[in-house]
């Protein structure tokens, strides 16, 4: 009864719920990010450092985030359950 937790179409080779989740948001990070290198290209004739290392580390960080998308609901949990309480306790941890 009730709904499905991983809705899966094309016999179980599509995860609906990892796809929609995930692959939208960070092809259109990647995206921009190229966007605006060829942006920087275009209006100086050249590309600065600090944004030719960020994109190409987003790029990779992309890369690797859709290749193991499995364990990405682990890595979110783990994330909150680190940072929350600090969050709560300390109050200057926006700085971080």
């Amino acid at each position: 009864m009730g709904r499905e937790l991983n809705p899966r179409i094309l016999g179980d080779r599509l995860d609906l719920k990892f796809f929609f989740e995930l692959r939208p948001g960070l092809i259109g990070w990647m995206l921009i990010d190229w966007s605006l290198l060829a942006s920087q290209y275009k209006q100086t004739g050249d590309v600065t450092s600090a944004l030719a290392l960020v994109v190409v580390f987003q790029t990779v960080y992309v890369f690797d985030a859709l290749k193991n998308e499995v364990g990405l609901a682990y890595h979110l949990c783990c994330n909150a359950i680190s940072t929350d309480p600090i969050i709560v306790i300390d109050n200057v941890s926006y700085v971080l």
